[in-house]
């Protein structure tokens, strides 16, 4: 049985034959200092969680010094440009429990945790960073946060054939919502860039059909060119 992750979803979603040309690169990495961020939210989260507590900037900022400078220290990063990285790590955390999510209406239920459901002839394996549960509304919803530097518009978020991926994945009961909250750890930012999108059941039932649709062309070796994508993409050797 083959895999398949949900960028390569959204990959072959947006021009099957990028897919065909780039479809087992996988997503661009975090920097150094955004995967050590990632890693302080995800650890910090968990420590909340042990202690029935919410997060907050103290507790994300001694697991940062716990990862952070042993992780510096190995990279021969100075001491200087390290405490001036965590004052950049700092203000992140900070702004980070300004959102609802990091207070008691949005309770983590786990962390770093992956799904795995059987598309067709394919398992598709999803990750999410933190999972969390919405107690403001009264429909049961979801909701999956990724730490990612990649700095999507609410409107590009909605439309994500990756992100869409990941939350049919971790959809169990029919007549759930799933939420998914993209949080950028983009360094060259000051602050968070934190874009949420909410799918509905209705909403499952089409991105239901755009993964059986993936998955038989996938399946079948079916690659073909997405002309609306070609402008700037330079990925066909024909097209450079």
């Amino acid at each position: 049985m083959g895999r398949i992750t949900p960028y390569q979803v959204g990959l072959y979603s947006a021009c099957p034959k990028l897919y065909q040309l780039k479809g087992q690169a996988g997503v661009a990495p975090l920097t150094f200092f955004e995967a050590q961020m990632r890693d302080a939210f995800i650890d910090g989260e968990r420590n909340a969680v042990l202690k029935d507590s919410i997060v907050d900037t103290r507790k994300f900022s001694r697991a940062w010094d716990k990862i952070w400078f042993p992780a510096a220290a190995k990279r021969n990063i100075s001491m200087k440009n390290a405490n001036k990285k965590t004052l950049h790590a700092t203000v992140k955390f900070a702004d980070y429990c300004k959102y609802d999510i990091s207070d008691y209406i949005y309770p983590t239920a786990g962390v770093d945790l992956q799904a795995r459901l059987i598309i067709g002839q394919t398992e598709l394996v999803a990750q999410a960073d933190l999972l969390k549960l919405d107690m403001t509304t009264k429909y049961k919803t979801t909701v999956i946060v990724n730490f990612t530097n990649n700095n999507i518009t609410l409107t590009e978020s909605a439309f994500d054939q990756s992100i869409r991926a990941t939350a049919y994945a971790f959809y169990r009961n029919k007549g759930d919502y799933v939420m998914h909250v993209n949080v950028s750890l983009d360094e060259k930012r000051e602050k968070l860039n934190i874009v949420t999108s909410t799918f509905s059941p209705k909403d499952m039932d089409e991105i239901r059909k755009m993964l059986y649709h993936v998955e038989l062309g996938l399946r079948n070796n079916v690659f073909y060119r997405n002309s609306l994508m070609c402008k700037g993409c330079n990925a066909c050797p024909n097209f450079n």
